[in-house]
């Protein structure tokens, strides 16, 4: 007969001799730990001697002490530790089968999520844990398509590019706030935190240390395929949460002992690792900031707006605008007013240039010197619009600071990817490495793309000051490097958002 007790805090079910006893301990937050997982062991017939009302007793007793869980993890720790106690004490303990007392535990990195301590179907930081096709969520004998839960294909004509929750491991395994990474969570380790080759406890691996010196361990598990498990010990595999840019991919963590690669992908049916993350106070809504140690503290995106990727263009916009567009004239242009297609009509960011013509000079509220706004609002921002309010455009004087601390250095075919453009490398004592990449993205005018591959216009949030036509801009192609550059205002430019310090 099954007879079941239930607190607050842990259910205890004591079953027939002949099935398993199980006890599973709930947190009751979502704000360190989900839950402790199944602790399963075969029971025999001596345990029958074991009383509910014994259970009962023992289990009001540790409930107590779980009421402490919701601001205390060591206070967790304590009671698990006397709960396993009680099992070893009361139970056939050594005849368990699959142990597994976990603590989800985050680790803050200083980063814009805050990362699990260990992989999936781990018990510590440096075990392998389970290997998990992505979009997958249970571990399996054979990894290849013939096995693969979402047939090969399936995908194709639907536009998603990112896992559904039902099918995001951690969310699926752990619950609570976890979730599988995205590839910007990845390469902000990548940008903004120390990786270093180590052994921990026996097993190889890296080290990953955040500016606050907090660390977490990423075992080098390898990956499964087919039946085997190949690289254990030499090699790791990551999922995250992103498609491969291919149908029959996923978005990889790559590494092994002298290369860490966050933009790698991997055929979908393999088994890898899946290392889960969750909330963190203040973050920059999945977009990765890259800390070049500049003086006024800014941080600086990884991509451009409408990219995942820093090799990817992006969306194309005009100054003061915040959505792309086909055609790019002044007849388009937001701040003018309708049927009106000469420069001199902007209704908006109106520079004292003196002009004589255009309807906002012939008006005597504004004397003949415009309104005299040379900074974008918020709500004419573009990056503030499409990421939030952590991001804004980058003012004139950002830009060229960003030059001032870093170095310049074209190249023809970032990362592999053969997009050409220029890699910024602070030149800032600490942060040596750090860097960011500038597409050349080229621009567009009326319905056209120019310089595509060859050159790079960057909008900056200030207006020209002498001229209400143009706004401020970064100017580059091989060779040539211009923060100082100004363009008219209606062209359609990349925008390189930056993080408020």
């Amino acid at each position: 007969m099954k007879k079941q007790i239930l607190t607050a805090a842990i259910a205890i079910m004591a079953i027939g001799a002949t099935a398993q006893e199980k006890v599973r301990v709930h947190n009751g937050t979502q704000s360190y730990v989900t839950e402790i997982e199944y602790i399963t062991f075969d029971a025999t017939e001596a345990d029958q001697a074991i009383s509910v009302d014994e259970l009962q007793k023992e289990n009001t007793q540790l409930s107590t002490e779980k009421a402490a869980l919701v601001a205390d993890t060591a206070t967790l720790k304590a009671a698990n530790t006397k709960l396993e106690s009680f099992l070893k004490e009361k139970l056939l303990y050594d005849d368990y089968v699959d142990y597994v007392p976990i603590l989800h535990e985050s680790v803050d990195l200083g980063l814009s999520v805050k990362w699990a301590t260990m992989n999936v179907g781990a018990t510590k930081p440096e075990d392998y844990g389970n290997y998990i096709a992505w979009g997958e969520t249970k571990t399996k004998s054979e990894y290849n398509w013939d096995t693969y839960i979402v047939e090969q294909g399936s995908f194709i004509g639907d536009n998603k590019t990112v896992l559904d929750p039902e099918d995001d491991a951690a969310a699926a395994n752990w619950g609570g706030d976890w979730v599988m990474p995205s590839e910007a969570d990845w390469r902000e380790i990548y940008y903004n935190c120390t990786y270093e080759w180590t052994t921990q406890n026996g097993v190889n691996g890296y080290k990953i240390t955040g500016t606050n010196g907090n660390s977490i361990f990423l075992p080098a598990a390898g990956c499964r395929y087919y039946g085997d498990l190949s690289g254990g010990g030499a090699i790791g595999y990551y999922w995250s949460s992103l498609d491969g840019g291919y149908s029959g991919g996923g978005r990889t963590l790559y590494f092994d002992g002298g290369f860490f690669y966050p933009w790698s992908s991997n055929s979908r049916y393999y088994g890898q690792s899946v290392r889960p993350v969750c909330p963190s106070a203040g973050n920059t809504n999945g977009h990765v900031a890259v800390d070049l140690g500049l003086p006024s503290g800014k941080l600086w995106a990884d991509c451009n707006v409408g990219a995942s990727t820093p090799e990817a263009s992006g969306d194309y916009f005009a100054w003061g605008e915040t959505e792309a567009k086909e055609n790019y004239c002044w007849s388009t242009y937001k701040h003018m007013p309708s049927g009106k297609s000469e420069w001199y009509y902007i209704n908006k960011y109106q520079a004292d240039d003196h002009q004589l013509d255009g309807s906002w000079y012939k008006d005597v509220k504004y004397c003949n010197q415009g309104d005299k706004k040379t900074t974008l609002e918020v709500k004419d921002d573009v990056a503030t619009q499409s990421w939030g309010s952590e991001w804004r455009m980058p003012t004139a004087a950002e830009w060229e600071e960003l030059y001032d601390n870093t170095t310049q250095t074209w190249t023809n075919d970032y990362e592999g990817t053969g997009v050409k453009g220029y890699i910024l490398t602070s030149t800032k004592e600490g942060y040596e490495g750090a860097s960011i990449f500038l597409p050349a993205a080229g621009y567009r005018n009326y319905g056209n793309l120019d310089g595509g591959g060859s050159i790079g216009y960057y909008w900056s949030s200030s207006l020209r000051g002498d001229s209400s036509h143009c706004g401020r801009s970064l100017y580059f192609y091989e060779g040539h490097f211009n923060p100082w550059n100004y363009d008219i205002r209606y062209v359609g430019q990349s925008v390189r958002p930056v993080c408020k310090p």
